[in-house]
C-alpha cells in the first residue's frame, strides 16, 4: 500500500507538503546535530538543540498555515499564476531601489574666503541681452540688458563691489561724442541711475555690495538709455566686480558686450568753402558752413558748432563773427578742454529747419595780433538738430607767409657829408674828372 492509500482523503497540497516534510526528515543525522566550530571572532554560543529546534517548529508553523487554508479548487476555478518567484542563494543579495541624482557636494559652504582667495577669475561675469546686432535710436527708447554674477570658488566671497559703465567710444577727445547715453539698474519698482566711472576701478560706493556662497550667482537687471545727444556708432558697456580683501582693490571678473546705436534724426553737416588764406593780426579767415536736414522731420532748433585750434590759440587773441543779415556779428569766443582750442558759442544762430532743407552759416575768424605762430588753424565743424548731432568735419586754415610787422617808424636824416683836406668835392655836372 503506498502513501496515497494510506491518506485517501487529503488533498495535493496536504499530499506534497507532507512529501517535503518526510525528505527534509530523512536530511537530518547524527552528523549534522553535531556543535558548529566556533568562528574566529568571538561570537554568542548557541545550544546544539536550538539549532535544530527551531528550525523545525519553523517549518512545522509553516505546515500548520497551509493546513488552515481552504483548498481555492473547491470554490473557484484553478488559476495558473505562472513560475514562482525565485530566491537567490546568495545571502547577501538585496532588492535594486530607485536611486535620484546624488547631491553634488558644496564645499564648506558658509565659510569666509581669506584675502588671498580674492584673485582674477574667482567670479563669473555674464551679459545677456546685448550684442553687435542689437539696435538702439538715439533718443529712443531704453534697451534692457541683464549681468549675473557666479561664484567659481568653494569660499563665501564677502563685500563683492559690481560696477557697470560704458566705455568711452573714440580717443583723447572724441570720447564727448561717445556721452549721452545713461546706464541704469533696477530697484524692483524703479530704475536707478548709475554713476559714471571706470571699467578698471571699483566704484566709490559700497551700497550695491553683495555676499556670495560658494556655487550660488546673482542675476541683476540693467537698461541703457541712448539720449539724443549719442552719436550713431557701437555702443560698448563693461560689467566688472571688485572686492576689497585688503588695503587694494581686486578685480575678480569681467565681461563685456555692445550694442550698435542708430540715430535716425540725424543731421548732416559740410562746409561748402573755405577756410580762406588769412595772415595774423592783419587778415581774417572765412568758412561756409551747411547744416543739412535729411530726415523725415523738422528741426526747431539747429544750428552750427565750430571749435578752432592751433599754436598758441587763446580766446583772448581769437575774433569770431557771423555774417546775419547783411552785418557782422561778433560771437562769443571760449577755451576749451576737449578739444582744447577756442569753442565758439552759435547759440545766437539757432533756426528752424524743415524736412530736406539746408541751412548756410557765414563766418570769419581772425588773430588779435601776429603771435599765434605760423602753423596752420584746425577747424572741427559739427551741428546739432533738435539735440542730435552730426558726425564732425575738419578743414585747415593755412597763414600766409607775410608776417604782421610793427608800424613804421620815421627815418633819421643822415647828415651830408662835407669836404674836407682828404676829401674831393663832388665834380659839377659837366665837368671831367681830370678837368
Amino acid at each position: 500500500m503506498n502513501d496515497h492509500q494510506n491518506h485517501p482523503e487529503e488533498t495535493p497540497t496536504e499530499r506534497l507538503l507532507r512529501e517535503a516534510l518526510n525528505a527534509r526528515a530523512q536530511q537530518v543525522t547524527a552528523h549534522g546535530l553535531r556543535q558548529a566550530l566556533p568562528p574566529a571572532t568571538r561570537i554568542r554560543r548557541l545550544k546544539p538543540v536550538y539549532a535544530v529546534v527551531v528550525p523545525l517548529f519553523g517549518l512545522a508553523a509553516g505546515v500548520a498555515g497551509y493546513l488552515t487554508i481552504p483548498d481555492a479548487t473547491t470554490s473557484a476555478v484553478r488559476k495558473d499564476d505562472g513560475p514562482a518567484a525565485t530566491v537567490s542563494a546568495n545571502p547577501t543579495a538585496t532588492a535594486a531601489l530607485p536611486i535620484g541624482p546624488s547631491p553634488t557636494p558644496s564645499g564648506p559652504a558658509g565659510v569666509p574666503a581669506a584675502a588671498s582667495d580674492y584673485k582674477s577669475g574667482v567670479v563669473q561675469v555674464k551679459i545677456d541681452g546685448l550684442g553687435a546686432a542689437q539696435q538702439a535710436s538715439s533718443g529712443g527708447d531704453p534697451v534692457p540688458f541683464s549681468v549675473t554674477w557666479i561664484n567659481t570658488a568653494e569660499l563665501r566671497l564677502e563685500g563683492l563691489l559690481p560696477q557697470v559703465v560704458q566705455v568711452p567710444a573714440g580717443v583723447g577727445c572724441d570720447t564727448d561724442r561717445g556721452k549721452g547715453a545713461v546706464l541704469q539698474v533696477s530697484t524692483g519698482d524703479d530704475w536707478k541711475d548709475l554713476p559714471a566711472g571706470s571699467a578698471d576701478q571699483p566704484p566709490a560706493s559700497r551700497a550695491d555690495a553683495f555676499t556670495l556662497e560658494p556655487g550660488a550667482s546673482l542675476t541683476t537687471q540693467y537698461r541703457v538709455k541712448v539720449g539724443a545727444s549719442r552719436s550713431a556708432g557701437p555702443l560698448q558697456i563693461t560689467a566688472a566686480v571688485f572686492a576689497r580683501p585688503g588695503t587694494a582693490a581686486v578685480n575678480l571678473g569681467a565681461d563685456h558686450a555692445e550694442l550698435t546705436v542708430l540715430d535716425p534724426r540725424q543731421p548732416q553737416v559740410a562746409v561748402v568753402s573755405g577756410p580762406t588764406a588769412f595772415t595774423p593780426g592783419r587778415t581774417t579767415t572765412q568758412i561756409d558752413v551747411e547744416v543739412r536736414n535729411r530726415t523725415g522731420g523738422g528741426y526747431a532748433e539747429a544750428l552750427p558748432q565750430v571749435t578752432l585750434a592751433g599754436d598758441r590759440l587763446a580766446a583772448s587773441r581769437i575774433t569770431a563773427e557771423a555774417l546775419v543779415g547783411g552785418q557782422w556779428r561778433r560771437l562769443p569766443v571760449s577755451d576749451g578742454t576737449c578739444p582744447d582750442g577756442v569753442r565758439v558759442d552759435t547759440s545766437g544762430l539757432k533756426r528752424a529747419l524743415a524736412a530736406g532743407d539746408a541751412a548756410r552759416f557765414t563766418l570769419r575768424f581772425g588773430a588779435t595780433d601776429g603771435t599765434t605762430g605760423p602753423a596752420a588753424w584746425q577747424f572741427q565743424v559739427g551741428a546739432t538738430g533738435d539735440g542730435h548731432q552730426a558726425d564732425p568735419v575738419h578743414a585747415l586754415a593755412v597763414p600766409t607767409a607775410e608776417a604782421a610787422q610793427p608800424p613804421a617808424q620815421a627815418a633819421t636824416p643822415t647828415p651830408a657829408p662835407t669836404a674836407s683836406a682828404t676829401t674831393a668835392a663832388p665834380p659839377k655836372p659837366g665837368a671831367s674828372a681830370t678837368g
